[in-house]
């Protein structure tokens, strides 16, 4: 079943995968960038969660409240994780070059493979057993998560762009 539901996989969608892969592993290095580029890739996959959300459960009372349920939830966690790891001492901005010092990590990688193997299961089940989608706990369940990580990537943007004003 799983070599079926591979082999029945688009090709994009390997592509997607491998360059999830090489940006995130970018991103584990220390690296400079400019201000625009800092910015981009949080609200490219703040979005690109929000649209996962969307385009699998639509905008119903019920998705919509565990999104922003989950949402929530990660911002209360970002909050937690600067205070304990300190993230905004990791990241240094010059004001006369405009751009950040943005210490290497392997979380981001961690939290866009969440991100894309959620999407790719959501996908999977669309096509094996569409009915599951409309259970109330399989939505609850997958609205948190994505509203999870909306709230995650919102607050490594946040981050940089106070940072970037302060």
């Amino acid at each position: 079943m799983i070599l079926d539901i591979l082999i029945n996989t688009p090709f994009y969608i390997y592509w997607m995968f491998f360059s999830l892969i090489a940006v995130g592993y970018m991103q584990s290095k220390t690296r400079k960038l400019g201000i625009r580029r800092a910015l981009i890739m949080p609200i490219l996959l703040c979005s690109l969660s929000f649209l996962g959300f969307l385009l699998d459960f639509g905008l119903t009372f019920l998705s919509s409240f565990f999104y922003f349920l989950g949402f929530c939830l990660g911002l209360y966690l970002a909050i937690l994780l600067n205070k304990k790891f300190s993230i905004m001492q990791q990241i240094q901005y010059s004001f006369s070059k405009r751009s950040f010092v943005i210490q290497g990590s392997f979380i981001p990688l961690i939290m866009m493979m969440f991100v894309f193997f959620i999407k790719y299961f959501v996908g999977v089940i669309t096509v094996i057993n569409q009915e599951l989608l409309l259970q109330k706990e399989f939505i609850m369940f997958f609205c948190i998560l994505y509203g999870l990580f909306s709230a995650l990537f919102f607050m490594r943007f946040y981050v940089l762009y106070k940072k970037s004003h302060v």
